[in-house]
Protein backbone atom coordinates (compact mmCIF):
# COMPACT_ATOMS: atom_id res chain seq x y z
CA UNK A 1 0.00 0.00 0.00
CA UNK A 2 1.20 3.48 -0.84
CA UNK A 3 2.02 5.67 2.16
CA UNK A 4 0.62 9.19 1.78
CA UNK A 5 1.41 12.40 3.60
CA UNK A 6 -2.11 12.34 5.05
CA UNK A 7 -1.44 8.96 6.64
CA UNK A 8 1.80 10.23 8.12
CA UNK A 9 0.08 13.37 9.41
CA UNK A 10 -2.70 11.27 10.97
CA UNK A 11 -0.15 9.05 12.71
CA UNK A 12 1.81 12.07 13.98
CA UNK A 13 -1.41 13.64 15.26
CA UNK A 14 -2.46 10.48 17.10
CA UNK A 15 0.90 9.49 18.55
CA UNK A 16 2.99 12.68 18.68
CA UNK A 17 6.06 11.07 17.11
CA UNK A 18 8.39 12.70 14.60
CA UNK A 19 7.85 12.57 10.86
CA UNK A 20 10.62 10.05 10.33
CA UNK A 21 9.33 7.77 13.08
CA UNK A 22 5.81 7.91 11.70
CA UNK A 23 7.00 7.14 8.17
CA UNK A 24 9.19 4.29 9.45
CA UNK A 25 6.29 2.76 11.41
CA UNK A 26 3.97 2.98 8.41
CA UNK A 27 6.62 1.42 6.18
CA UNK A 28 7.16 -1.46 8.61
CA UNK A 29 3.40 -2.09 8.84
CA UNK A 30 2.88 -1.71 5.07
CA UNK A 31 0.64 1.32 5.50
CA UNK A 32 -1.68 -0.12 8.16
CA UNK A 33 -2.42 2.87 10.42
CA UNK A 34 -3.73 0.81 13.36
CA UNK A 35 -0.70 -1.51 13.35
CA UNK A 36 1.60 1.52 13.06
CA UNK A 37 -0.04 3.11 16.12
CA UNK A 38 0.36 -0.13 18.09
CA UNK A 39 3.94 -0.45 16.88
CA UNK A 40 4.78 3.06 18.09
CA UNK A 41 2.94 2.66 21.39
CA UNK A 42 4.78 -0.60 22.08
CA UNK A 43 8.01 1.17 21.15
CA UNK A 44 9.14 -1.64 18.93
CA UNK A 45 10.14 0.23 15.79
CA UNK A 46 13.75 -0.35 14.90
CA UNK A 47 14.50 3.37 15.12
CA UNK A 48 13.02 3.60 18.60
CA UNK A 49 15.02 0.59 19.73
CA UNK A 50 18.16 2.09 18.27
CA UNK A 51 17.51 5.45 20.00
CA UNK A 52 16.85 3.72 23.33
CA UNK A 53 20.05 1.68 22.98
CA UNK A 54 22.10 4.81 22.17
CA UNK A 55 20.50 6.69 25.05
CA UNK A 56 21.27 3.82 27.43
CA UNK A 57 24.87 3.61 26.25
CA UNK A 58 25.45 7.35 26.60
CA UNK A 59 23.92 7.40 30.09
CA UNK A 60 26.09 4.43 31.05
CA UNK A 61 29.21 6.21 29.75
CA UNK A 62 28.39 9.40 31.65
CA UNK A 63 27.75 7.31 34.77
CA UNK A 64 31.19 5.71 34.38
CA UNK A 65 32.78 9.14 33.94
CA UNK A 66 31.04 10.43 37.08
CA UNK A 67 32.28 7.42 39.04
CA UNK A 68 35.83 8.01 37.85
CA UNK A 69 35.73 11.69 38.70
CA UNK A 70 34.32 10.98 42.15
CA UNK A 71 36.96 8.39 42.98
CA UNK A 72 39.97 10.59 42.11
CA UNK A 73 40.31 13.88 44.01
CA UNK A 74 41.16 16.89 41.86
CA UNK A 75 44.20 19.10 42.38
CA UNK A 76 41.98 21.69 44.03
CA UNK A 77 40.67 19.13 46.50
CA UNK A 78 44.21 17.96 47.27
CA UNK A 79 45.47 21.52 47.79
CA UNK A 80 42.48 22.43 49.95
CA UNK A 81 43.01 19.31 52.03
CA UNK A 82 46.67 20.23 52.58
CA UNK A 83 45.71 23.82 53.46
CA UNK A 84 43.18 22.61 56.04
CA UNK A 85 45.98 20.70 57.80
CA UNK A 86 48.04 23.88 58.38
CA UNK A 87 47.89 25.55 61.76
CA UNK A 88 49.56 28.29 63.76
CA UNK A 89 51.36 26.87 66.75
CA UNK A 90 52.10 29.14 69.72
CA UNK A 91 55.05 27.97 71.83
CA UNK A 92 56.68 29.20 75.04
CA UNK A 93 59.98 27.63 76.07
CA UNK A 94 59.53 24.98 73.36
CA UNK A 95 56.21 23.85 74.87
CA UNK A 96 53.05 24.15 72.83
CA UNK A 97 50.64 26.60 74.42
CA UNK A 98 48.03 26.77 71.70
CA UNK A 99 47.30 25.40 68.24
CA UNK A 100 45.07 27.52 65.99
CA UNK A 101 43.96 26.29 62.53
CA UNK A 102 45.30 28.64 59.86
CA UNK A 103 41.96 28.78 58.05
CA UNK A 104 40.31 29.99 61.25
CA UNK A 105 42.92 32.73 61.69
CA UNK A 106 42.39 33.87 58.09
CA UNK A 107 38.62 33.82 58.50
CA UNK A 108 38.91 35.87 61.67
CA UNK A 109 41.23 38.35 59.91
CA UNK A 110 38.66 38.79 57.11
CA UNK A 111 35.58 39.07 59.32
CA UNK A 112 37.12 41.16 62.08
CA UNK A 113 39.49 43.26 59.96
CA UNK A 114 39.50 46.16 62.45
CA UNK A 115 40.95 43.79 65.07
CA UNK A 116 43.85 42.52 62.93
CA UNK A 117 46.33 45.32 63.67
CA UNK A 118 45.89 45.27 67.49
CA UNK A 119 46.15 41.45 67.55
CA UNK A 120 49.25 41.60 65.35
CA UNK A 121 50.84 44.11 67.75
CA UNK A 122 49.94 41.91 70.75
CA UNK A 123 51.49 38.89 69.00
CA UNK A 124 54.62 40.86 68.17
CA UNK A 125 54.98 42.05 71.79
CA UNK A 126 54.42 38.51 73.10
CA UNK A 127 57.09 37.13 70.79
CA UNK A 128 59.61 39.85 71.74
CA UNK A 129 59.07 40.22 75.48
CA UNK A 130 57.15 37.11 76.50
CA UNK A 131 59.43 34.74 74.62
CA UNK A 132 56.55 33.22 72.70
CA UNK A 133 57.15 31.67 69.30
CA UNK A 134 54.64 31.51 66.46
CA UNK A 135 55.07 28.73 63.90
CA UNK A 136 53.04 27.64 60.92
CA UNK A 137 52.91 23.84 61.11
CA UNK A 138 51.28 20.89 59.45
Amino acid sequence: MEITIEMIDELIERTGVSYSQAKKALTETEGDLLKAILLIENGSTQETKKEEKESYQSSEESSNENTKSQSEPSDLQKNLSEFMKLSIGIFKSNKKVMNLPLWLAILFAILASEMVVPIFIIGLLLSLFGKFQFKIMK
